[in-house]
């Protein structure tokens, strides 16, 4: 079997899928990450993007408000109390959700998969995923039929078990 040792792998740390696995300071510089650039949308992009809405609409606005072409006024009229309608009929809905869920714990995080579980959908041996766990990146290989043929311990190329 032949390895490529030449290409760049990437390594995807595991606290992509589990953030419950990130230290305190990975932590901190997510949250300094996501803070600095929502700053930068709204300081930056979000005044650009007001402008533009507000050189387009100010034509709009003089034209079906100040001026009341085709009657924009009376239009108002009518689709306020629908909108408000609608706002009453969704407050409902959303309070009666509140009400009947209140209590009910909908989402949980699933159950870490045990070695025995793992071991049984695969069809290999308890040791094989003992022994794969202990290293940072390990490769699979399957057959056609989705079966591991092969796992190596891709630090030193080592096969960890012929299966």
């Amino acid at each position: 079997m032949m390895i490529n040792q030449d290409r760049n792998d990437i390594e995807i740390p595991n606290f992509i899928d589990r953030p419950d696995l990130q230290s305190y300071g990975q932590k901190t510089v997510s949250s300094v990450l996501a803070v600095v650039g929502w700053t930068c949308w709204l300081y930056l992009i979000l005044p650009l993007l007001t402008l533009i809405a507000w050189i387009g609409g100010y034509h709009r606005v003089n034209q079906y408000v100040v001026l009341n072409k085709d009657g924009f006024l009376e239009q108002i009229n009518i689709l306020g109390p629908v909108v408000l309608i609608m706002v009453v009929l969704l407050l409902l809905w959303a309070t009666y959700n509140l009400l009947r869920f209140k209590d009910v714990a909908r989402r949980n995080a699933p159950q870490n998969t045990t070695v025995e579980e793992m071991a049984e959908h695969f069809h290999v041996d308890e040791k094989l995923i003992t022994r794969a766990q202990d290293h940072q990146v390990v490769i699979f290989y399957f057959d056609e039929h989705g079966a591991i043929t092969n796992v190596v311990d891709s630090e030193r190329l080592t096969t960890l078990v012929d299966v």
